[in-house]
């Protein structure tokens, strides 16, 4: 079986942008085609998916297929942007690509873009791979945020101070807590407090 090969790609879409992706067609010519799709983060391109796609053997019976949403890394744009107008350049870059369906990975707002799409696009939404972990459930039901800018300040002894901004993934403020998640991709999880890197701490 021949080693998967990934082909960087453009496509225009009907309003003159162009969508930059990659694609990495399923190494056994024996297979029905199908494909994965993988949706970053806001601020984020498709670099974020580089390691799963170098480690993953799934292009032994998958495309699988990274985007640069639109107002992302090699697809900039200075129209207007949102989850409409990305499901219908995923859309078109699905149909360009000869797929009917569609696996939907999402991290972060690439999961809010796949659930949109899922709602708008059923029959070509074959699965969603979102996060999902008991242990995160108040994150995700009905009163939580995603994508929440955050502004405050820090003490310092003898300073002023310390103005910090910043953006979260995820956000509930409850009645007795306030919970917050911030993905970190292609990551080896932390076991314990002190292992969590310092920048991360710092964020």
């Amino acid at each position: 079986m021949d080693a998967a090969i990934e082909h960087a790609k453009q496509l225009v879409v009907d309003d003159g942008v162009s969508i930059a992706y990659r694609v990495t067609p399923c190494t056994d010519g024996h297979a029905r085609r199908r494909a994965i799709v993988l949706l970053h983060g806001l601020a984020s391109n498709m670099t974020r998916w580089s390691e799963f796609v170098e480690q993953a053997t799934l292009a032994r019976s998958w495309d699988l297929i990274r985007v640069d949403l639109r107002g992302h890394g090699d697809s900039p744009t200075r129209s207007a942007i949102g989850l409409e107008r990305w499901c219908d350049d995923l859309a078109a870059l699905l149909a360009h690509e000869g797929h009917a369906r569609a696996v939907l990975v999402g991290h972060s707002l690439g999961a809010q873009v796949a659930l949109h799409f899922a709602t708008r696009h059923a029959r070509a939404t074959q699965a969603l791979a979102l996060l999902s972990d008991p242990g995160f459930a108040k994150l995700f039901a009905p009163g939580s945020r995603a994508e929440v800018p955050l502004v405050g300040t820090l003490p310092r002894n003898g300073l002023p101070p310390f103005a910090v901004t910043g953006q979260v993934d995820r956000l509930l403020v409850g009645a007795s807590e306030v919970l917050l998640a911030d993905y970190k991709t292609n990551r080896p999880a932390p076991t314990d407090l002190p292992s969590i890197p310092k920048v991360y701490k710092r964020q």
